[in-house]
Order: C-alpha cells, then sequence, then structure tokens
C-alpha cells in the first residue's frame, strides 16, 4: 500500500497493510525541538543547523525529511501562511508575545503566563494562579500574629 492508501483505508475503517505512522503531520504529533535534535543524534544524523519552529508555545519543530523517510511516516503536513498581524515578538529574557500578545516565559519545560504590568503592584485575575486566587478571595481578618477573631462591643 502506498501511504495515502494506507491513511485511506484507516479512516475508512479498513484494515491497512500497518498502521499509518503520523510525525509531524501536526503540532501535537510533533517533536518538541530538544527531542528532535537528541532523535538524530541518536539515530546518527547531522544536525539540522536551522530547525523550523512549529510552535512557540509547544517549542515543537518541523523534522526534515530524511527522518521522516528513515521512519516511513505516512503523514506530510500542510502549512499555511501565518497572518501578517501574528508576528511572535522574542524579548531578551527568552520570553515572548505570541499571536495574541500574551507575554510567556519557559520555566524549565513547561511555559507559563506573566502577568501583565498593573500599577498597583499586582497581577491581573485572569493570570494569577489557583493559588494566588485563593488567597486573594480569602477574607483577611485579624493581623498576623494576633487572634484572627475581632470581638466587637454591643451598644
Amino acid at each position: 500500500m502506498t501511504p495515502r492508501e494506507r491513511v485511506w483505508a484507516a479512516l475508512n475503517h479498513k484494515e491497512p497493510d500497518r498502521v499509518p505512522l503520523d510525525i509531524n503531520g501536526t503540532c501535537c504529533t510533533s517533536l518538541t525541538k530538544v527531542a528532535y535534535e537528541n532523535l538524530r543524534d541518536y539515530i546518527g544524523f547531522p544536525p539540522d543547523s536551522r530547525p523550523h519552529i512549529s510552535s512557540r508555545v509547544m517549542c515543537t519543530v518541523r523534522a526534515l525529511e530524511d527522518l521522516l523517510l528513515h521512519y516511513r511516516t505516512d503523514t506530510r503536513p500542510v502549512f499555511l501562511k501565518p497572518p501578517r498581524v501574528s508576528k511572535v515578538r522574542e524579548m531578551p529574557d527568552d520570553s515572548f508575545y505570541d499571536a495574541f500578545n500574551i507575554r510567556i516565559r519557559r520555566s524549565s519545560i513547561l511555559l507559563r503566563l506573566l502577568a501583565p504590568e498593573d500599577p498597583a503592584g499586582g497581577s491581573s485575575p485572569a493570570c494569577r494562579t489557583r493559588r494566588q486566587s485563593a488567597a486573594a478571595a480569602r477574607p483577611r481578618t485579624g493581623t498576623r500574629g494576633g487572634s484572627s477573631h475581632q470581638s466587637h462591643a454591643r451598644s
């Protein structure tokens, strides 16, 4: 079977000669940059001198054709040109602004949203973590080190 016939058979609930393999067909099935570099090194392929980032948020790259041929993948990605207004802005601290103008910074493997600048010194409610939101919602009674219960005299 050709790759096209194999994928078509699987989509039509027919049994192909083998399970279709998809690497890099979508952003979700792409390799992360680190995994891609390590895989190329492991199988003895030369490093990709300019890996094309397919998703900055997920840190995935578009694999070169030699890797796709090596693993006999059955799919190939189709990419549309991005809109002109959705340029990602890289910042010096390795953070970036995405297409929606949200600032994101890598912290170890995960990405986290950075709170927009707030003149009051806090973060906006949309950017708070669950712990910060819970702490902000708790009523603040009493003082630190003292009793949280305040007695009120009735008159």
